[in-house]
């Protein structure tokens, strides 16, 4: 999952539960969008996530509003295992979970989709910020 072609959006599809994650999931790759992360918005539209790959840890410190958090394990190319789910997850908050991959999503996210540990999730690239 983590060697997935270089483009800036993915499509998440939960393929165990026929559900879609995050129609636009934005990939956190420089050292300034991994630090900043979801800090200083005032929200994460539905359908959008972030994603961390990896993942050595995720705070909510300095946001506006609650995230859900899949901790995501690597099973080939664009394909992983949800390992830890974590609801709701409040600013000010820290998780040292680590995985191969993190997606941040909006609240609700997770029950929305029935999302759980063991699902299979895919990564489906969708291209650059252009739509290329």
């Amino acid at each position: 999952m983590t060697a997935m072609t270089p483009v800036s959006l993915a499509r998440v599809i939960n393929r165990t539960r026929g559900t879609t994650v995050a129609e636009r999931a934005h990939w956190a790759r420089t050292f300034r969008t991994r630090l900043l992360g979801l800090m200083g918005r005032a929200e994460l539209p539905a359908g959008e996530a972030l994603i961390f790959a990896p993942c050595r840890g995720v705070h909510t410190h300095f946001m506006r509003f609650p995230i859900d958090l899949l901790f995501v394990e690597a099973l080939g190319e664009g394909v992983g295992r949800v390992v830890k789910v974590r609801e709701r997850m409040v600013p000010f908050r820290t998780d040292l979970a680590s995985s191969d991959l993190l997606l941040e999503l909006p609240a609700g996210t997770i029950a929305r989709t029935g999302t759980a540990v063991a699902d299979e999730l895919d990564l489906l690239p969708l291209g650059d910020e252009d739509g290329r």
